[in-house]
């Protein structure tokens, strides 16, 4: 007999949170100023690299609308503003200007899906069949000896293949959850498909949370929106948000439209997803989630989950629910971040410090921007990690950059090396930097914001180290 999970009508009262800032509101505003203004590359050379502003980004970048939300040991410490909803009312961009969440809702959902663990509806590590009604996991070669359970479907591990869901013009016919797993019309998109056995191996997959989606409705026997609303929403106080689909009432009034990277509007559409991707909110009320989600894994209030299962949600050794995790000395950093057409999302945070970053905006083009905001939130806070590296010159002696003067393939583009009169040049695909030494093996294009680090004794491959942090590697020609 199945667990059933009765909603009851909650007040829509904030929780109280017992933490309090580190800092006090003028701090926070000095801080606030410094990183709007002082946005600077990973890599850069002392005394040489301009700082940019937020304003300097998008306007370069022709990003629209965006909006900041910091919180700070249980509060929100500072939010800001910039630019416009929508380009043709020349609407503004406010605190209470709503943006899909587009992938950030994946964590909210996950939430949820976590706390009907809590209440014992779904057990974390149990054959999701024996909770499907409407779908089923098909049986096949991947599902004989291992099966997909919720902690393999939160974790990106429970084998189904990524692909993108098509959104809906209002009016025309959305698929149900089922129809979409099925790949049965009215869905323009084929059916959820495994591709490798279940907790085999990682791959980030939105079929996989639209599984959670059918999952959270059919134990609690209640539309999606509404177990959402009972479980995290209401008790987060975050009463700017809703994952209902298409948006109506006063929020849809509150939306803002979302523009393409060469800055075209996107026509409103409705998506027939929503666990994984149909959330709309605020920066403010997901900085409301994140402080009630860090205050039960400190306190054990359990407000939205239990301190075992937020234990598990931050542990960086662990399956990796909800966040992306690292960890540095005590603490551990988790993010997330989000793209549906014309809307990108970014969380960012500190479970030591209790302190995240939650950005959202309406534009396709906003990753650049959100990498330095990143680095300038864990500068100006003084944080141990993703902090931006500045570099001497180097004068010492240098590896021998005739001997390194060669040709790799870095990830499908060409990469040439070649000392010159004039200095040590790299080239990619058409475009060349002049790279200035930073150690005697190392060296940084620093109008690129790449660091490239040879090893003398192996020249067939060149690490190099990404705007973004990622280390890669380029294999000689």
């Amino acid at each position: 007999m199945k667990l059933r999970f009765a909603l009851v009508a909650l007040p829509l009262l904030a929780p109280m949170y017992t933490a309090q800032a580190t800092s006090t509101p003028d701090a926070h505003k000095l801080k606030a100023d410094r990183i709007e203004q002082g946005l600077t590359p990973i890599y850069s050379i002392a005394g040489e690299t301009p700082q940019h502003s937020i304003q300097d980004f998008m306007e370069r970048d022709n990003i629209p609308g965006l909006s900041i939300t910091f919180i700070d040991q249980g509060q929100i410490a500072w939010s800001r503003t910039y630019g416009y909803a929508d380009l043709a009312a020349q609407m503004p961009v406010t605190t209470n200007t709503v943006f899909t969440a587009a992938s950030v809702s994946k964590p909210v959902s996950a939430t949820a899906a976590l706390a009907l663990v809590d209440q014992g509806v779904i057990d974390l590590d149990t054959d999701v069949n024996a909770y499907l009604e409407g779908w089923k996991v098909p049986e096949n070669e991947y599902t004989q000896e291992e099966k997909v359970t919720l902690r393999r479907l939160l974790s990106h591990t429970s084998g189904f293949d990524r692909y993108f869901h098509s959104r809906y013009a209002p009016g025309v016919q959305r698929p149900t959850v089922e129809q979409m797993l099925s790949g049965e019309a009215p869905s323009k998109d084929r059916a959820a498909k495994m591709i490798y056995e279940p907790g085999s191996g990682y791959k980030y997959s939105n079929p996989g949370y639209l599984v959670v989606e059918e999952l959270i409705t059919d134990v609690t026997d209640q539309p999606f929106e509404n177990v959402l609303d009972h479980l995290v929403l209401q008790p987060a106080g975050m009463q700017s948000s809703s994952f209902a689909q298409p948006i109506t009432g006063e929020l849809a009034a509150r939306k803002a439209t979302g523009y393409s990277a060469n800055g075209k509007p996107y026509p409103y559409a409705a998506y027939a997803f929503k666990a994984l991707g149909g959330l709309w909110t605020t920066p403010n009320d997901l900085g409301r989630w994140l402080i009630t989600l860090l205050n039960d894994h400190h306190t054990g209030e359990a407000t939205l989950l239990s301190q075992d299962i937020t234990q598990q949600v931050f542990n960086e050794q662990g399956e990796r629910f909800i966040f992306s995790l690292w960890a540095w000395k005590d603490d551990v950093v988790f993010r997330h971040t989000g793209h549906n057409p014309g809307f990108t999302s970014f969380v960012f945070g500190s479970v030591d410090k209790q302190q995240a970053l939650v950005v959202m905006s309406n534009s396709d083009n906003t990753q650049d921007l959100f990498d330095h905001l990143q680095r300038a939130v864990a500068d100006t806070y003084q944080w141990d990690y993703f902090r931006s590296e500045v570099f001497d010159v180097y004068e010492g002696e240098t590896i021998d950059r005739r001997k390194a003067s060669l040709q790799f393939d870095w990830n499908g583009q060409y990469l040439n090396f070649s000392e010159e009169a004039t200095g040590f040049y790299m080239q990619i695909n058409n475009e060349r930097f002049l790279l200035t030494p930073i150690a005697a093996n190392e060296f940084l294009a620093e109008e690129k914001s790449i660091k490239v680090v040879f090893d003398e004794d192996n020249l067939n491959e060149v690490i190099i180290w990404k705007a973004n942090g990622d280390r890669t590697t380029a294999n000689r020609m």
